[in-house]
């Protein structure tokens, strides 16, 4: 059972690869957000366009991050990559000191 297409694999190919391998093992495929995919002609046909797809969003997705990153440096002087550090508030790192006196 897969819950997404796009979580699958990194590419069509090897989401092809590793259904082929199931369908084998005479195991059935079932993605939550399409359904059972099907060891048939047409379960092979719906199953490659999918994966297409789902390789194309993920590109997509890396390929406007990309741009933003650049566009964000070329305008921000201060622009920093990641996730900004935060502070560990006080009323947790006490809640943790309590904690670890017991």
């Amino acid at each position: 059972m897969v819950t997404k297409l796009d979580r699958f694999a990194r590419d069509t190919v090897e989401a092809i690869q590793v259904v082929q391998k199931l369908f084998n093992k005479k195991i059935a495929v079932h993605i939550l957000n399409i359904g059972i995919i099907e060891d048939t002609p047409t379960g092979h046909l719906i199953f490659n366009i999918f994966s297409a797809f789902a390789e194309f969003e993920r590109d997509m997705i890396v390929t406007r991050t990309q741009e933003g990153k650049t566009y964000a440096r070329m305008h921000n002087p201060n622009f920093k990559e990641g996730r900004p550090k935060k502070q560990l508030s006080t009323s947790f790192s006490h809640s943790e000191h309590n904690e670890s006196s017991y």
